[in-house]
């Protein structure tokens, strides 16, 4: 930017010598010089955002599997249980009915 800088104050200042003949070339160069840079910055962080935003939802999915695997190994209402019931030191076992909630009853 110290360069573009540069020019513009060498066309607003031109001095004894007077204004170079390529200012406009040489303005319109570095110009085009920093839109190259700062959209290759900008596509570089809009590429690691993607990555970031990709290794969430791969890690979200695994979550949602190991959670589901968990839920899963809750008993189901009706499964033979190996004994008849909690003894008197035992709480009660939720089974997955119990978890699963009816909103229309």
């Amino acid at each position: 930017m110290a360069e573009l800088e540069e020019l513009l104050n060498q066309l607003q200042n031109p001095g004894d010598d007077g204004v170079p003949d390529t200012i406009y070339d040489d303005i319109r160069a570095t110009h085009n010089g920093a839109l190259e840079s700062t959209q290759s910055t900008a596509q570089a962080k809009i590429d690691e955002l993607n990555a970031a935003y990709e290794a969430s939802v791969a890690e979200n999915a695994r979550l949602k599997a190991a959670n589901w695997d968990l839920f899963e190994q809750i008993p189901k209402a009706g499964d033979d249980e190996p004994d008849d019931g909690p003894t008197e030191n035992e709480t009660s076992q939720q089974t997955l009915d119990d978890l699963i909630v009816d909103e229309e009853g």
